[in-house]
């Protein structure tokens, strides 16, 4: 009987260690580096009749959780049009996030390098703090 336990004891424990690596693997890759988000915005991008432009990476936008939501890229096509696209960091989202034309965020640049992030709040709603504790404390003055 003590032979029988011993068995389903180490069963237990060879499956239980098996779901939880295959749970840590499905959590890490469920998010997307740069290099596979600039694939996923120059496929939009052409697939919604763009063609032959300059693709740049600009910056990381965040989430109010201070977890990296996805990442902003501008492009250029060849008559001079321009525009951006915020692509999803993670798979459990839609790819692309937000998109529109001309350059209506070069503001950012100049608060990138003052050292603040930009959040991500939806719908071309976009907020700057240098992290999250100051994001929520302006949220709760905007209340006030």
């Amino acid at each position: 009987m003590k032979k029988l336990l011993l068995a389903f004891f180490i069963l237990f424990i060879v499956i239980g260690s098996g779901l939880l690596a295959q749970t840590v693997e499905a959590s890490s890759s469920s998010y997307i580096q740069e290099k596979q988000a600039m694939i996923y915005a120059d496929k939009f991008l052409k697939d919604n009749g763009l063609n032959n432009l300059s693709l740049t990476y600009e910056f990381e936008v965040y989430d109010i959780d201070d977890s990296i939501l996805g990442y902003y890229f501008t492009y250029k096509d060849e008559n001079g049009e321009s525009g951006y696209v915020l692509v999803s960091a993670s798979k459990e989202r839609t790819p692309i996030i937000e998109f529109g034309e001309g350059s209506q965020r070069d503001d950012f640049k100049t608060e990138l390098e003052s050292g603040n992030r930009i959040y991500y709040l939806g719908a071309l709603n976009y907020f700057l703090a240098p992290n999250k504790e100051e994001l929520h404390k302006e949220f709760d003055d905007l209340k006030n």
